[in-house]
């Protein structure tokens, strides 16, 4: 193998096209080094599989496969920084970020950078999970950003029709327009989940979060001696 065959500024196509014949899951990666020597840089996985079409080596060639083994694709969603009920100590906060989350997180430097835009955060994960392999026709919407029962219910509702009209891929009137449309679309939420405290579910909250389609809460249920939870602020 040399990269004396290949010509100046050849693209991972023509590369992919040159060698497939010749490439095996034994020696691909021997190939992709060749590769970065052809073209200055290292291919990504993303660039060479769409190119492939020996099934085995596709396979081999896209990324963290394990996210939708399950035929369903997660996607983390974050809210906009608000008010946390809570006072706990071991908590991180950090500026222009939701309380007990940091910008170092992926999901929450993706947020940062599209402003905490549901939509345009649902969008760009569709296409960074197509460019490597993934099918995104089943999608596990996880909404995240701290305590979601104390964000005010106007800003839930719109937040939960943006993450539907990512998915959908164009604007809807309302919510419920939105969940309409995405019954039959081509790619389906078949879960949303929520992370809240126990201590701010009511009997009216539960409704609305039916209303908005929630299939899953997560409640952090804390046990421990009372004095520590005093000490670290815990009331649940």
């Amino acid at each position: 193998m040399s990269i004396g065959l290949y010509n100046v500024g050849v693209t991972v196509e023509e590369l992919v096209r040159m060698d497939e014949e010749k490439m095996t899951p034994e020696n691909s990666e021997e190939y992709r080094r060749i590769w970065a020597k052809a073209l200055g840089r290292m291919p990504k996985n993303s660039e060479i599989w769409p190119h492939l079409t020996d099934p085995d080596l596709i396979e081999l060639f896209k990324t963290r496969g394990v996210r939708t083994e399950s035929g369903v694709a997660p996607f983390a969603v974050m809210m906009k920084p608000h008010y946390c009920p809570g006072n706990c100590v071991y908590c991180p906060l950090e500026e222009g970020m939701p309380k007990s989350y940091l910008s170092d997180e992926p999901a929450a430097q993706r947020a940062k950078k599209l402003k905490f835009d549901p939509r345009l955060q649902v969008e760009m994960r569709i296409r960074q999970m197509e460019e490597t392999g993934h099918i995104t026709d089943k999608i596990d919407l996880i909404v995240i950003g701290g305590t979601f029962s104390a964000y005010p219910e106007d800003y839930k509702v719109e937040f939960f029709k943006g993450m539907f009209d990512g998915v959908n891929g164009f604007v809807s009137e309302s919510l419920a327009e939105a969940q309409k449309y995405n019954e039959t679309g081509e790619r389906r939420v078949v879960g949303i989940s929520i992370e809240t405290r126990p201590d701010w579910v009511s009997e009216e909250e539960i409704i609305l979060w039916r209303k908005m389609g929630v299939t899953k809460v997560q409640l952090l249920l804390s046990l421990y001696a009372e004095s520590s939870g005093e000490y670290a602020g815990k009331r649940h």
